[in-house]
């Protein structure tokens, strides 16, 4: 009996390329690689990440706002608010007199401000801003002063060399002198107004070109008290506080026994 030997069918070949399949391999192991890492962050450490997120610190900036506007019976405006522009500025925390005076000379090349009221006292802090000017003052002072590690005798004896051999400043030197009294006055995170009286559109376009320049200065908005229906009813609504009465301009606090530093 003969048989009749059938050939076996030939397997077929894939049809995806051996660098396909690598392709996919590489995949596979990105994605099991970022599962991992998700089941790390999620699972093992999620409670530490929640608390490290839960503990950080907020802080609050604090700016002017303008006030409610108030009506009669009868609807009728009393007291409405007027826009001024103004240059403002918001101290960031543990910003250095140096870069404060710095930001206060750049100001100072478009805006302009009466210094009228500035003293000797406030000169010489601006003076001691710059830190060669500090470092030239402290050389001249005894001994005993300059390794003192009272910081805040020091800075007085600095100050009352600084008053006796204060240089000429210019116009310009006087408005940056005037603008720093301002900055350094200011407490952390609060914003002060610089200038928010006849600020004119010249100053705001320098100012706003110049911002990257001047950390923490910013073009903002102050706002008068109007009355459209008269003044008679003055003594009954009251008035608000200007700049003049904010204590936004001090450079310095005195304590009974101590003096304070300019930081």
């Amino acid at each position: 009996m003969k048989y009749i030997r059938t050939p076996k069918p030939k397997r077929e070949r894939s049809h995806i390329p051996a660098r396909l399949n690598i392709l996919f391999f590489f995949v596979f192991l990105l994605l099991a690689a970022l599962v991992a890492q998700l089941a790390y962050l999620q699972i093992m450490n999620g409670s530490k990440f929640r608390a490290d997120v839960d503990s950080t610190d907020s802080a609050v900036v604090t700016s002017a706002v303008p006030r409610g506007q108030i009506y009669d019976s009868e609807g009728r405006l009393l007291v409405a608010n007027s826009a001024n522009s103004a240059i403002v500025y918001t101290k960031s925390v543990g910003v250095a007199a140096a870069t404060m005076r710095k930001t206060a000379d750049e100001l100072a090349k478009y805006v302009t401000i009466d210094e009228s009221g500035m003293r000797k006292r406030d000169y010489a802090d601006y003076y001691l801003a710059d830190k060669d000017n500090e470092k030239a003052v402290i050389a001249q002072l005894p001994k005993a002063l300059q390794t003192t590690t009272d910081t805040s005798k020091q800075y007085k004896a600095e100050v009352a060399y600084a008053v006796k051999h204060l240089p000429d400043y210019s116009d310009r030197e006087k408005t940056a002198a005037a603008f720093y009294k301002k900055m350094n006055g200011a407490a952390q995170l609060t914003t002060v107004y610089l200038k928010d009286r006849d600020v004119t559109r010249d100053e705001v376009a320098q100012v706003g070109e110049h911002l990257t320049s001047m950390p923490g200065i910013n073009l903002g908005t102050d706002w008068d008290r109007s009355y459209p229906n008269g003044k008679s009813m003055l003594s009954i609504i009251g008035t608000v506080s200007s700049e003049k009465n904010r204590a936004s301009g001090r450079n310095r606090q005195r304590v009974p026994g101590q003096w304070v530093r300019p930081q």
